[in-house]
């Protein structure tokens, strides 16, 4: 081969070689850039996800103590309408008492 031909064949070499590094350069960059979305988009998704559970353990223990509340207030009408049975029963016993 002629020193000319190796010559512009080594030229070419470079050429190429500094293309490809380029290309691989931006291509590269492009991926750093859409993996920093995906981690930006993330990050923003965990915050939502933190968000809402903080929301559903509030809304859970409001919940519970509503419950609690009413469970108390049927405990209280449960042992009213008890008492109000036990008076009738001694209402009926002397009623019937008196009647036999």
């Amino acid at each position: 081969m002629s020193d000319e031909i190796k010559k512009y064949m080594k030229e070419l070499k470079e050429e190429f070689s500094q293309e490809t590094q380029r290309y691989i350069g931006v291509l590269s960059e492009d991926f750093q850039h859409k993996l920093d979305v995906v981690v930006e988009g993330h990050q923003v998704l965990n915050k939502k996800i933190d968000d809402l559970r903080e929301e559903v353990k509030s809304d859970i223990k409001e919940v519970k103590e509503m419950l609690k509340l009413t469970y108390r207030e049927l405990d209280k009408k449960d042992q009213a309408m008890e008492t109000d049975v036990s008076k009738l029963k001694t209402r009926v016993e002397k009623l019937e008492a008196t009647h036999h």
